[in-house]
């Protein structure tokens, strides 16, 4: 077993998507985001947990999906925005493997166009619409006009069309804003005759909602048993008693050094840690190279043995010390939980995340991707 690995637990994972499909409204397809490494878990691995229990997976680019089809998942790949239409090599590919791609603007749609048709093939995209948030998308006011340009391109099929909402996660009134343009976006297309088989505005934060557009969901942080935010977490209990998450990751390693050092010591770089009496410290073999913040330096706590153990000095590149000295008996090679469960205690991402004045998001897809995936 490696010294340090990031556990993830099959059943977890199963739970939650369980969960989710059933606070969707019936007929929803939920589309299961595995981009940036599958938040952290393991996208090759997530994406085989979870393949016989969705129809559509999303990633961010077309070397992922490769890695994908390459790993034997065929489910319905989304390719969601960053792939270079003028990367010729990369877009036969996603031509060949039967890729959706997210389109924002027409040399995109030339580009895809052109190769399809020199290739005496179909390509699917889903149209992605600037509701608001102002990253990619056509602008909204540009939409009908765009989704015109694609009765143009007969190697083309428009499979979806979809938004993104940029504050769902909290209370605001511009998600509204967002709902009633992509609701006006979706009428107007009805009127025109257009029939688009995946109609996709909320993201985990948005499909908490009630009465949503549409008729599909991506689901991306929920799957992984985290909330975008606490008001998520609020308004859940609220309207679903029932419905229950369980964090999919945890994050281990162990104790590689015992030592007994004297008052006043300094710890670390720049010695901002100082012992208070004799201490008993432990080193471990991880640091802000694996992911593990420099920000939690003198402010985090770690698990041996169950107990909480506060990190003692700077976090550094390969090594992190922490204060052991009210674990009697502590040696090298016990286990040290980094995120996650030991005894009645419990590290969560959102403590983690406090602590640094970050979101969730940061603390799981920031633990390196080098570090072993051990799925269980």
């Amino acid at each position: 077993m490696p010294l340090t690995r990031v556990e993830i637990s099959k059943k977890a994972l199963k739970h939650n998507l369980d969960q989710l499909k059933a606070i969707l409204p019936p007929g929803f397809t939920l589309i299961a985001v595995i981009k940036a490494n599958a938040y952290g878990h393991g996208m090759s691995g997530v994406a085989e947990v979870i393949k016989d229990r969705v129809a559509y997976m999303a990633v961010s680019t077309i070397e992922d999906g490769l890695a994908l089809r390459g790993n034997g998942i065929n489910q319905k790949l989304l390719i969601m925005g960053n792939w270079d239409c003028r990367n010729e090599t990369l877009l036969k590919e996603a031509v060949e493997k039967e890729f959706e791609l997210s389109i924002y603007n027409l040399e995109m749609l030339n580009a895809l166009q052109a190769t399809a048709a020199e290739m005496n093939r179909t390509a699917r995209i889903h149209i992605k619409v600037d509701t608001g948030m102002r990253r990619f998308g056509v602008l909204e006011s540009e939409a009908l006009e765009f989704f015109e340009a694609t009765r143009k391109t007969p190697a083309i099929i428009v499979q979806g069309v979809f938004s993104h909402l940029g504050t769902a996660d909290e209370e605001s009134g511009f998600t509204d804003t967002q709902e009633s343009r992509f609701r006006t976006l979706l009428n107007r297309l009805s009127e025109r005759g257009s029939s688009i088989p995946l109609r996709h505005l909320y993201n985990s934060a948005g499909s908490m909602r009630e009465n949503l557009l549409g008729n599909a969901c991506r689901i991306g942080i929920l799957l992984y048993g985290l909330y975008p935010s606490g008001y998520c977490r609020q308004q859940m209990e609220v309207r679903v008693p029932e419905f229950s998450l369980q964090p999919v990751l945890a994050w281990k390693t162990r104790v590689m050094q015992v030592k007994r050092v004297p008052e006043g010591s300094l710890v670390s770089y720049g010695g901002i840690y100082r012992t208070k009496g004799d201490e008993t410290l432990a080193i471990l073999p991880i640091g802000h190279f694996d992911g593990y913040d420099r920000g939690l330096s003198n402010k985090a706590d770690v698990l041996v043995r169950g107990k909480r153990c506060p990190v003692a000095g700077r976090v550094c590149m390969n090594q992190t010390v922490i204060n052991v000295s009210g674990v009697p008996g502590a040696r090298v090679g016990d286990e040290v939980v980094l995120l996650g469960k030991a005894g009645e205690e419990e590290i969560t991402a959102e403590e983690l995340a406090e602590k640094i004045d970050t979101v969730v998001y940061e603390i799981v897809t920031r633990i390196n991707p080098l570090l072993p995936r051990v799925f269980v």
